[in-house]
Formats: structure tokens, sequence, C-alpha cells
């Protein structure tokens, strides 16, 4: 969004520009209270109601002649066997993504969070996130005997793995 401003001549206050349009994107907001109305009753309608209730009675996830967006490989994924199902794993690093792009806005406005350069700073908060899960889940767990969940290598060949098709 702010190269699109850039584009436009408007490099100065960029961010504060895009900060303050936010108030004017009422169908977002009524949107997000939509969703939060949805998950907090359990209302469905549509489409996605008869989706729900073919789930919870038959099992059957996909219609008999869908057409999944996602590779199977990527489908099957099962989770690491034994291990922990925790907050933490993935508070912490949501938490680092948020917090590197304001640290991201700082170091590129050299001082001023609404100088700086939005998509350098979430490029540098996705990368740091995924480096701080692929560490936690590195790191030797108690309840698992001192082993860790993943294994370095194998956490580095699951984030880039497909990269080799390029």
């Amino acid at each position: 969004m702010l190269g699109l401003l850039a584009a436009q001549g408007i490099s100065d206050g960029a961010v504060r520009l895009l900060a303050e349009g936010l108030l004017y994107n009422v169908f977002s907001w009524l949107t997000i209270l939509f969703a939060l109305l949805v998950a907090w009753t359990g209302w469905g309608f549509g489409p996605m109601r008869a989706a729900e209730r073919r789930a919870a009675t038959t099992g059957q996830l996909l219609r008999p002649d869908a057409q999944p967006l996602v590779a199977e490989e990527i489908a099957g994924l099962k989770p690491v066997e034994g291990a922990p199902c925790r907050a933490s794993d993935f508070l912490i690093p949501l938490g680092v993504m948020v917090g590197m792009i304001f640290v991201g806005l700082w170091v590129t406005g050299e001082g001023n969070l609404m100088a700086g350069s939005g998509s350098t700073a979430v490029f540098w908060a996705v990368a740091t996130a995924v480096a701080v899960a692929m560490a936690l889940y590195a790191l030797p767990r108690p309840l698992r005997g001192g082993r860790p969940v993943l294994s370095l290598a194998r956490s580095t060949h699951w984030c880039f793995g497909a990269c080799r098709d390029w």
C-alpha cells in the first residue's frame, strides 16, 4: 500500500496518511465486527453452514466435487508426534512479529515511526518471527525428555523446502 502511495508522489508522511485512512474503512470495521459476532455466537449461514453440518455429520471435509486449494503434501502434514500444544508457541512469534514491525519502522525512519518503510519493516518482522518460531521448536522441551520438538535441520527443510522448485 505504501508503494502505491509513493508511486503517486506521496512519500512524505505515507505511513501517517495510511494510519489516518484506517478510520474511513467502515466496511472493514463492519466485517471485523461481523466476524467476531459469528465466532462468538457460533452462528453459521449459507454455504458455510452446510459445510459445517457435512463435516460434523459425515466427517467429510470437502464436498465430493471439490478441488482443494492446498496441495496434498501440505494438507496431509501431520503434527509432530508427542509435541505439546502450547499457546506460547504461537504467541511468542506473533508478539515478536508485531514488535519487530515497530522496530523496523523506527530503524528505517531514522527514529520516526511515521517516516519508516512499511514493506521493509514487515519483511524484517516476518523473517524474525519465523526464526524465533524455528528456535522455539529446536529448544529442548522438559516434557519430551529434554528433546526438541523439531530439529533445526527439519524445521529449515519445512520452511524452505518449496524453494528447491525455483
